[in-house]
């Protein structure tokens, strides 16, 4: 994962669902996938369900989700969330996710990109 210049964010996937996972969704499955971060401290999570679509958790509460399945672009933020951290700043949190073969995150901390591409 490449960071951007001056960033110490990092954005890991730490759940894929399998190839079997994959192809239990045209069944009825849910495959999930979950990327990892930090802002400011706060553990942030990002879940997407194939079924029911994705949703931002900062510190364990869910800030923001959309039931959309997928965004083929990945140009408009898929989640938006203001969130206030531990030492007072409000941090907007902006999500951008695209699916195409795989789904894949870029995460913006108030309008800079944590990592050169999509992860």
């Amino acid at each position: 994962i490449r960071l951007r210049t001056g960033c110490n964010h990092m954005i890991t996937k730490t759940t894929t669902p399998s190839w079997h996972d994959k192809l239990k969704f045209l069944f009825g499955g849910n495959p999930i996938e979950v990327w990892e971060f930090n802002v400011d401290g706060l553990p942030c999570k990002i879940v997407n369900e194939w079924r029911y679509g994705a949703k931002l958790l900062v510190d364990g509460v869910v800030r923001s989700q959309n039931s959309k399945m997928f965004e083929v672009a990945g140009q408009k933020p898929f989640l938006l969330a203001e969130v206030p951290t531990t030492s007072g700043k409000t941090r907007k949190i902006e999500i951008f996710l695209k699916a195409v073969a795989n789904v894949k995150v870029r995460v913006a901390i108030d309008g800079v990109f944590l990592t050169d591409d999509y992860v």
